[in-house]
């Protein structure tokens, strides 16, 4: 684990009967690469009512997101 960089991952949670979007799973991994911490996610996180994953590296000048839980 020495010299890993840390990647924050969000991927879409879908109701598994209807498809529709019902959340998001969020999270950060350990990887060496950007495509490492996407496989990593995916075999972790994701499953069969899973999609459109991203991953963005984590760097020293910090990282910041807002969540707003929104009804259309």
């Amino acid at each position: 684990m020495v010299d890993k960089k840390i990647f924050f991952f969000c991927m879409t949670v879908c109701h598994h009967r209807t498809g529709e979007h019902i959340g998001k799973r969020c999270g950060v991994v350990l990887a060496d690469r950007k495509e490492e911490a996407e496989q990593i996610a995916w075999e972790k996180y994701g499953n069969d009512v899973t999609c459109q994953l991203w991953v963005e590296e984590v760097t020293d000048d910090s990282y910041d997101f807002t969540v707003y839980r929104s009804e259309i």
